[in-house]
């Protein structure tokens, strides 16, 4: 049984785009069909063959696969046309793939490859039947990483996942709280307004999988808890996003999936805007700015008495340096 996080036929790429990263230095696998069909179109590759349990391995090099061309192209594709490829390269970049309680979990590497919504014509549009069809001729070669749902995760947990999947192109961030972390940025709501345009549709295409991220990490919290909090972590998500787009830079799946993945703390603080955490005691690295230290001397005594987020906001440090304040707290949370 396969399940898809992401939608059917909702995101592209174009393998030019990012210099076919891929296909340097990575190598690749082929399935035991595979193997004799290759050497017929391209038998120079022979000697970087290594038949291995399972499946065959294939050496690559950083410059790039023996089979990667000028253009960056595949040239065995140019040659053959896209079914001649192995398969685990037909399916990047739809190989993070987790299998949990017999079910595939399959998954696009956000952080990785340059993903465009469908809509932007890309070469390429992802389709479910398609890397159905790809994972069934890779078979062990597609190698997916074993991995087990959040503690306590009802036996209907994907069925609910795959709701939330369908229903992402209508989600919203929570309303209370984009307003709580937007007066404390000193943003102003139109401004807001106009970076949720720009953030929110290509937001809402990485929805599913940032919720698969939380739901399957190793380590995660019990599967109640997870879901209380799960709305507020992607608000959470998307204001960053929003601030990246403010710093500068255009929205981009790909952003969008860095900033999931390098923020956890920051992304967890905002989360938990309206509970009274305990934040380490000490003094602030030495390259605080003096008025940023003073703040949070300030800060550890408030939160005895205020909620995160309201101890955050009743700072007299300027706008500019109030983020400071705020990755100060997130790595010091308890």
């Amino acid at each position: 049984m396969l399940h898809f996080a992401f939608g059917d036929g909702a995101v592209g790429y174009d393998c030019v785009a990012c210099g076919a990263r891929c296909c340097k230095g990575l190598g690749f696998a082929l399935g035991s069909g595979e193997l004799v069909p290759l050497l017929a179109r391209a038998p120079r590759l022979a000697p970087f063959m290594q038949p291995m349990r399972g499946a065959v391995h294939v050496l690559d090099l950083e410059d790039g696969c023996w089979a990667l061309a000028d253009d960056g192209r595949c040239s065995i594709e140019t040659e053959h046309g896209h079914a001649a490829k192995p398969s685990t390269c037909r399916l990047f970049p739809v190989n993070r793939l987790v299998r949990i309680d017999g079910v595939l979990i399959v998954d696009v590497q956000l952080s990785h490859c340059p993903l465009v919504d469908a809509r932007t014509n890309p070469r390429t549009v992802i389709r479910w039947d398609e890397i159905a069809r790809d994972l069934e001729a890779a078979g062990p070669a597609a190698m997916p990483m074993e991995g087990k749902a959040a503690p306590g995760a009802p036996d209907d947990w994907l069925a609910h996942e795959a709701a939330a999947r369908d229903a992402a192109g209508a989600w919203e961030p929570e309303a209370a709280a984009w307003a709580a972390w937007r007066a404390f940025f000193d943003i102003d709501a139109a401004e807001v307004a106009r970076l949720g345009e720009a953030v929110l549709p290509l937001y809402r295409l990485a929805l599913p999988s940032l919720r698969m991220n939380l739901l399957t990490l190793p380590g995660a919290p019990p599967y109640p808890r997870l879901m209380q909090a799960i709305e507020r972590q992607l608000a959470a998500g998307a204001w960053l996003a929003c601030l990246s787009a403010r710093a500068g830079r255009a929205p981009s799946l790909r952003g969008i999936a860095e900033l999931w993945r390098g923020l956890p703390l920051m992304r967890e603080l905002l989360a938990r805007w309206d509970v009274r955490l305990t934040l380490a005691n000490g003094v602030a690295p030495d390259s605080t700015p003096p008025e940023v230290a003073a703040a949070w001397a300030t800060l550890q005594r408030r939160t005895a008495a205020a909620t995160i987020g309201a101890a955050l906001t009743e700072t007299t440090l300027p706008a500019a340096l109030r983020p400071l304040l705020l990755r100060l707290a997130s790595d010091r949370m308890r």
